[in-house]
This record gives structure tokens, C-alpha cells and sequence, in this order.
């Protein structure tokens, strides 16, 4: 959370017919306590859109928004050559209600802990959440900007995002950064936002305040990247299937496949197909695959009531024991030709029982893996893992999560990217070939890394060891 004030003096630029609504409104305030500020500005759509459409505007061109904060475009990419893989736009954003939701009760949170006698607990949201029983119902990455904007007299709600947006933007622009890149994270495609007028005590004086709450995520979960994570893990290492499952991938070659990248056409394919029986293979491509090479599985099971990484694991495991006896007829996850992947599952329980289903929909190559090659750029698919088991496989529930891994270059010991380990303990990143890399992370002032050395695409496991526990 952004935790700043910013005090504004000028009324000059307010216009009369805004001065009058925002004066009635901080009134309304003042006498009755925080509430929501919902398309308080004239001719905007309302906050949440503007959210959103300054957020779109910050993702679709980051270094022209950059000079227009006044910095240099050719100095920071200098200082951030990263930033030349999101020099020409990242995802838009989408309205969450489930993030919305969120963002509506780290507001509350916020105000709660600054101790405000004002607080109505008002609920910002238009919607009521479906109430289902649902499960894997959390994202794979998440990511939340948030701060409190006070001031002396008045001022319009959209400045008061632009300061908070804005903040987090310089931030993520600033070299020596270690948090989490959220505005400039290719990984998040949904957004939910709460602002509501309220009052603050600022060194011993209620102010007038606006408390901002911003939520991204994407639009995977934590138990599609799991599944993933396991079948890259069997891609690369076909030999450790055997601890997941008695089965003989003689089929994978011995130094295993690449791995396979999250694909946002392929994605969006396989969440229409969890539903509806379509053509896979032409929604695909109206999805904007550009290739015709796509293969499809699926797998629908019901297991008795078990938490949430056992139930990733043993749909996994239906799904890998379907993909071996269906080998040569179908191949899906092991084939050395697929490169990009699209996962989608849908998990729903009563007090007995979970029915879940998960389809998979892999592709071959696309422009951006040429493009990758022919820059001389390799990819890593990373997985940050606790390995409880001393194993050296991964397992849901020995992830990692919102971790920093650092890239060092091996030989000058500078550090050349930096990324966060999602909730399924997966990170990714590009790197130039005919360099040796140390990627690590430190844990508890432990430092955990691998060296890496390649010219292709490959799969890394960055494993945290722990000790068994031998006291029972």
C-alpha cells in the first residue's frame, strides 16, 4: 500500500459548478461520514472507468505516459532494457467484480486502521456476489495499489487517482525497485477499484481525504498455473512422471521437451470450451491463433472433499494417465512441437464431494517465439518451491509465493532483471543467449539460486530445501 498525504491549496483551475458539487458533497461528509464517491466528476463514466482508462493508457504505451511525467524514454529503458519487451503495449485491463470487492474491503481496512470516527463501513459495489461454493477460485497473480490523498479544502476525485496511479508508475520506473511491477506486469488483465470521500486526522487535524484502493489480477488462477507447473516439470525431466504417477513416458526424450508458455488466445479458448462444446481448433483461431496447429484436451471427475492442492493434483493426474493411454491417437501435453499453452478449470463442491473439470489447449509456434529466437533471447518458466519432501519435483503446495527472484549476469555480478513468484510459485522472464545467469531468491536471509547457461527455451526448478521432519 502506497501510504503518502498530499495537501492541495489552489483552487484556481476548479470550475464553479464542480467546486459547488464537491463543496455539498465534503458537507455530506463532514456531517454524516465517509461514503462512496461513484461518478462524482461530471462527463467521466464514473471513477471506475477513469481507473481504468488511465490504467489502460499507463499499459498500452508506458514510455510515452513516462515523458509525459517528464522523463526521458531513452534513459529509462538504459536503466530498465526490460522494458523494451512492453515498449509496444501490454494487455488491457478489464472490470472484476470479485475485485471490486476486494478493493472495497482494503478500503474499509484502511480507514479502520487510521482509526476514523467517520466510518460508515459503506459498500461501494453495485453487484452482489454470486454465492456459490466454489473452489481454486484464487488468481495466480494479484496485485493492489492503494494510498490516502488529503488535502486542506477541495479537490476533484480524479486527481486524487491520478496522484496514486502515478506514484506507483514512478515507482515501478525506479531502478532500485524491489517491489512487485503491477502496473507494468504483462500478468495482469482484470481490475477492481473503491474511492470514497472521508476525513483523516492529520497531525492532530481532521482533514478532508480520499482513500484509494486499486486491485489487478489475471485472469488464470492459482490451480490452472499449478497443472502447468507439473506439466512442464514432466516435459522437461519425463523421468520424474514416475513420482507423480506409475507411467512410462519412454515417448519424451531423455533430456526432456521445452516448456510450454501461457498463451493469452489459447487461454481465452480453453475458458470457452470448459462450457460450451465448440470447435476448438476454429475458436482458437477466432481467438487469433495464428496457427492451425492446436490440440485439445479435457477431463471431468468428481473426488470425495480434499483441500485445494490435493484436488489439483489428482485432476492433474487424471488428466496426464487420459494423455498416456490416448497416445499416438491424441498428444497433447507431451508433444515436443507444442509451445504455447491455454489452461482452464472449474471446480464445484457440496459437503461431500468436488466436481471439477479442466480443459487444456496447447499450441505450436507463434511470430513471438520466432521473434524471441531471432533476437538471440531464450525464455525461462520458473517454479519457486519449497521441496518438503526432498524430492527435487514439484508438488501443489510446496510453492512459493510473491517472492523476488533476481537475475545476476554471473560474470559482472550486476543484476539484470528482477521479477515476483506468483501464487503457484511461477516466474518467467527473457534473457539473452551465450550468457551464464545466477537466478536466485533469499529466504530468510538464505540464499536459494541456480546458474544457467542457454540458447533455448527451458524449464527451471529454483528449490528451497528443507530438512524432513523425523520427530514422529
Amino acid at each position: 500500500m502506497i501510504s503518502f498525504f498530499c495537501l492541495a491549496w489552489n483552487l484556481n483551475k476548479i470550475k464553479i459548478m464542480k467546486f459547488v458539487k464537491i463543496y455539498i458533497w465534503f458537507l455530506f461528509v463532514a456531517l454524516v461520514g465517509g461514503a462512496p464517491v461513484k461518478g462524482l466528476a461530471e462527463g467521466t463514466g464514473g471513477n471506475d472507468d477513469y481507473v481504468i482508462n488511465l490504467v489502460n493508457q499507463i499499459r498500452e504505451a508506458p514510455l510515452s505516459h513516462a515523458e509525459k511525467l517528464g522523463y526521458n524514454s531513452q534513459e529509462i529503458l538504459n536503466a530498465l532494457p526490460w522494458l523494451s519487451d512492453i515498449e509496444n503495449g501490454l494487455p488491457k485491463v478489464s472490470p472484476s467484480d470479485t475485485l471490486n470487492q476486494r478493493a472495497v474491503s482494503l478500503n474499509t481496512d484502511a480507514r479502520t486502521v487510521n482509526d476514523n470516527p467517520y466510518i460508515q463501513g459503506v459498500d461501494l459495489t453495485s453487484d452482489e456476489m454470486n454465492s456459490v461454493d466454489t473452489v481454486n477460485t484464487v488468481y495466480a497473480s494479484q496485485g493492489d495499489i492503494g494510498g490516502v490523498v488529503a488535502f486542506k479544502n477541495f479537490m476533484d476525485p480524479l486527481t486524487a487517482i491520478e496522484i496514486i496511479v502515478n506514484s506507483q508508475f514512478k515507482k515501478e520506473l525506479d531502478p532500485g525497485y524491489d517491489g512487485k511491477q503491477i502496473l507494468l506486469s504483462p500478468d495482469y488483465k482484470l481490475i477492481g477499484s473503491s474511492l470514497v470521500a472521508d476525513r483523516i486526522n492529520v497531525d492532530g487535524r481532521l482533514r478532508n481525504a480520499f482513500f484509494v484502493d486499486i486491485c489487478l489480477a489475471s485472469s488464470l488462477l492459482k490451480s490452472e498455473v499449478q497443472i502447468v507447473n507439473m506439466i512442464n516439470q514432466v516435459r522437461a525431466n519425463p523421468s520424474d512422471a514416475s513420482v507423480y504417477l506409475p507411467v512410462n513416458l519412454g515417448f519424451i526424450p531423455v533430456e526432456g521437451v521445452s516448456p510450454l508458455f501461457f498463451n493469452t488466445a489459447l487461454e481465452s479458448a480453453a475458458k470457452t470450451v470448459l462450457y460450451d462444446e465448440v470447435d476448438v481448433l476454429a475458436h482458437a483461431l477466432d481467438f487469433g491463433f495464428p496457427t492451425s496447429e492446436v490440440g485439445y484436451t479435457a477431463a471431468l471427475e468428481i473426488f470425495s472433499k480434499s483441500t485445494d492442492d490435493s484436488l489439483v493434483f489428482r485432476i492433474f493426474s487424471s488428466l496426464m494417465i487420459r494423455e498416456v493411454l490416448a497416445y499416438t491417437q491424441r498428444d497433447v501435453i507431451f508433444s515436443p512441437s507444442w509451445r504455447n499453452v491455454g489452461p482452464a478449470l472449474s471446480a464445484v463442491g457440496n459437503e461431500s464431494n468436488d466436481s471439477v473439470k479442466v480443459s487444456i489447449v496447447t499450441g505450436g509456434r507463434t511470430p513471438a517465439n520466432d521473434q524471441v529466437e531471432e533476437e538471440g533471447l531464450f525464455r525461462i518458466y520458473g517454479v519457486l518451491f519449497t521441496d518438503t519432501d526432498l524430492n527435487g519435483v514439484y508438488t501443489p503446495g510446496e510453492e512459493i509465493a510473491d517472492r523476488l527472484i533476481s537475475v545476476y549476469d554471473n560474470h559482472s555480478n550486476i543484476r539484470v532483471r528482477t521479477t515476483y513468484s506468483n501464487k503457484a510459485g511461477h516466474f518467467s522472464f527473457k534473457l539473452s543467449g551465450n550468457t551464464e545467469y545466477n537466478i536466485e531468491t533469499v529466504i530468510d536471509g538464505e540464499r536459494s539460486g541456480q546458474l544457467v547457461v542457454s540458447n533455448s527455451d527451458r524449464y527451471l526448478n529454483l528449490i528451497v530445501k528443507q530438512e524432513k521432519d523425523n520427530s514422529n
